[in-house]
């Protein structure tokens, strides 16, 4: 596989409408999905065999699976120009990519098992509330309370960790905080444009209402949109862009021995190659015609 069975160069060359290059983004978007979804289910290779995921490597496996899926969705609303959801789901990608880079890099037992530990705290919390009431009642353990605690204590058990490991409160991180993570990948430009400006996507800042929600007047008046907005494809062209190397990053250090390892890194970096291509067309296209106003 090549750039060319990803790109139709001809075609975006000549494109007459930003549509041409909505189609093409949505295109490598779930050719990027279908890779990742693949790359995910394959085994570790051992002794000539392959063997299942233990319980450290199983995080990055995890968070692997977590983005084919958003990413699924992501292109699925692409497809379906609903501008607004891409947009929510794009802050979770984004960071679930950034994690699974970092811990691939970088990723050490003692900090995968403070990445499974730190995910009780809010358990811990829980647990501590129900000890709490059992104690104002006099003893008395309500049932549903029962299948609460059991089910924490199975989830801890399945995590290796147990129940002192995990802090109470606090703001501990497990590798850093995400721009202390995106300054040692070497990718601390994203912070600004993939994790500070879409946090408006997710808590629905005034900023995205009157982009996406809202219509104002020229009197300084505001009438509701209830229509989603088109899609726009500079933003999906970076996910494809991103995705890719992470997945890359993924072979590279998970998948050695795995047949056919070289073949899926092979076609992340066509699909790479294919998304700077048709980002620099795109800019080409918009340099002719001037394109749609560009929503921050």
């Amino acid at each position: 596989m090549n750039v060319d069975d990803y790109l139709n160069r001809h075609q975006l060359e000549g494109a007459a409408t930003e549509e041409d290059f909505d189609r093409a983004a949505v295109d490598l978007l779930e050719a990027m999905v279908e890779e990742v979804t693949f790359t995910a289910q394959l085994l570790p290779a051992g002794n000539g065999d392959s063997r299942p995921w233990n319980r450290d490597e199983a995080v990055c496996v995890g968070l692997l699976v977590r983005c084919s899926k958003l990413l699924r969705a992501y292109a699925d609303h692409y497809r379906g120009q609903e501008f607004e959801i891409c947009n929510y789901l794009m802050r979770g990608i984004i960071e679930s990519l950034v994690n699974t880079f970092f811990l691939v890099r970088f990723g050490t037992a003692e900090m995968l098992q403070r990445f499974r530990a730190l995910s009780f705290r809010h358990d811990k919390q829980v647990l501590e509330l129900i000890k709490a009431n059992i104690a104002k009642r006099g003893g008395l353990v309500l049932p549903i309370e029962e299948r609460i605690s059991s089910a924490i204590e199975r989830r801890l058990l399945q995590a290796g960790i147990s129940l002192d490991e995990v802090p109470s409160g606090g703001r501990e991180k497990w590798g850093g905080t995400d721009k202390e993570k995106l300054e040692a990948l070497e990718l601390e430009d994203l912070y600004q444009v993939f994790f500070v400006g879409p946090s408006a996507y997710i808590h629905g800042t005034w900023h995205e209402l009157v982009i996406y929600h809202l219509h104002s007047a020229e009197d300084g008046s505001f009438e509701p949109t209830l229509d989603f907005s088109d899609v726009r494809p500079h933003y999906a062209l970076s996910l494809c862009q991103i995705t890719a190397e992470v997945a890359a990053e993924y072979v590279a250090h998970r998948l050695v021995g795995v047949e056919g390892a070289a073949e899926i890194a092979q076609r992340l970096a066509a699909m790479h190659e294919a998304a700077l291509e048709m980002e620099q067309l795109h800019e080409n296209y918009l340099g002719r015609t001037g394109g749609p106003e560009l929503a921050f």
